[in-house]
């Protein structure tokens, strides 16, 4: 693509993959300070980025939001394409909590040259609020992971987590502690003490990997026996779930239509809730192989279609640009 940036304000895996794939520049722009000094710093560092690159296609994440404005309002201004790339969080920010912040999102959705979501029922949304969007799901990530990772258990799972509130991690816990003690239960993520919030003790066959470097995070994800990526939200394609087909792990996913539509037979699906989810667990122990060859299909399926994406959404960028 000629002269385009990506622009984020965090590491996210989306981010580097998504850009890699359509061979646009990464700009990942981060400020570890207090809250009040971070966003002029990143403004001013945004501005800088532009003001060097001079780019005529510009990408943003979205969350931030006050990424997204900062990039579209710069966009009317020099007359570049902005291109949004709206996560669930993007697309209902704070959850809808805000009007201000629900307001600037349909700015957003209707000033943007586009708006990439990654699935049909989050495009309609921006769509009815009068802005343009294509769907693109996340490229299957490559892995860098060492799969001979000494675990602690005779299986091992690992629930990819943020410890967010539409993450269902407690019912998790508390279906391990009354599953097979040898089978153990990994949580990435920073928890920020939230597990003290679970009535009780963590079970002995539950553990806390804390923040954890992307490579260590790689070793967990190849060297478990399977994945487990949950949410409440009914519209969320769930980032772990990708990474999971990417290492060819059986994967246990919320029963909602969204996930199922996407990831089809790639997965066992199961309700939010302690009996469903001990259910699940107990399932997929007893059919590894077997669930493991349907991901590891669905995989080399989808990539197909997902080239066939990406190529549509490069194309429908240089037809609208500037």
């Amino acid at each position: 693509m000629d002269r385009a940036v990506w622009i984020t304000w965090e590491n996210q895996r989306r981010n580097k993959t998504l850009s890699k794939e359509l061979a646009v520049e990464l700009h990942q722009l981060e400020a570890n300070t207090h809250r009040l000094l971070r966003y002029p710093l990143l403004i001013v560092r945004t501005f800088y980025t532009l003001l060097k690159t001079r780019p005529k296609i510009i990408f943003s994440q979205n969350p931030s939001i006050f990424l997204a404005m900062l990039v579209v309002l710069y966009g009317q201004v020099f007359r570049k394409t902005t291109v949004v790339d709206c996560h669930n969080a993007g697309i209902f920010p704070f959850d809808g909590k805000y009007w201000w912040a629900t307001r600037m999102s349909y700015y957003i959705f209707r000033n943007s040259s586009l708006i990439i979501v990654t699935n049909d029922a989050l495009k309609l949304y921006v769509e009815e609020q009068g802005g343009q969007a294509f769907i693109l799901p996340d490229p299957f990530p490559e892995l860098k992971g060492n799969s001979s990772l000494p675990l602690a258990g005779d299986l091992n799972f690992l629930l990819i987590c943020s410890w967010a509130e539409d993450e269902p991690y407690e019912e998790v816990i508390n279906a391990f502690s009354s599953l097979n003690k040898n089978w153990t239960l990994y949580i990435t993520g920073n928890s920020k003490g939230r597990e003290k919030n679970i009535s009780g003790v963590l079970p002995d066959n539950v553990s806390l990997t804390g923040y954890i470097s992307d490579k260590e995070f790689d070793d967990l994800l190849c060297s478990c026996d399977c994945v487990i990526d949950l949410t409440t939200r009914e519209d969320c394609l769930v980032c772990g779930a990708y990474e999971a087909v990417s290492a060819g792990k059986p994967l246990i996913l919320s029963d909602t239509r969204t996930l199922k539509d996407y990831f089809q037979g790639a997965a066992i699906y199961t309700e939010n809730t302690v009996e469903h989810i001990r259910s699940a667990v107990t399932g997929a122990a007893e059919n590894l192989s077997v669930a493991a060859k349907q991901v590891v299909d669905y995989r080399n399926k989808q990539k197909i279609q997902w080239n066939e994406m990406r190529d549509d959404l490069i194309k429908k960028i240089n037809e609208s640009s500037f």
